[in-house]
């Protein structure tokens, strides 16, 4: 996968549309590994998504009837950008999301 050097050296990916599943959201996996939150939020940016979620590689989301469900181990992140504020919640095994889904 091509990275590129992006705003304070941030290593960014390219995006991708997916799938369709879920709307104004942008997943982020690997987060810990390929830049944390600074890469999240320049992709939330850069993607317009109101949502960004990211995860490591012990800890997924199951997705069912517009909620989430974080399963495995270690945590995740939700974060919500609301105009010029990000507020970030942390994402435990078990916890319980609502998505944007389309």
């Amino acid at each position: 996968m091509a990275r590129a050097t992006g705003i304070g050296g941030v290593f960014l990916r390219s995006l991708a549309s997916g799938l369709g599943l879920v709307h104004d959201i942008v997943f982020e996996p690997h987060f810990a590994e390929l830049g944390g939150f600074p890469c999240l939020t320049e992709a939330m940016h850069r993607s317009g998504c109101r949502f960004g979620v990211g995860i490591d590689e012990p800890l997924g989301i199951v997705i069912e009837s517009r909620r989430g469900t974080a399963l495995g181990a270690g945590r995740g992140y939700l974060l919500d950008q609301n105009g010029a504020s990000v507020t970030a919640t942390v994402l435990r095994p078990g916890d319980a999301l609502d998505l944007p889904l389309g």
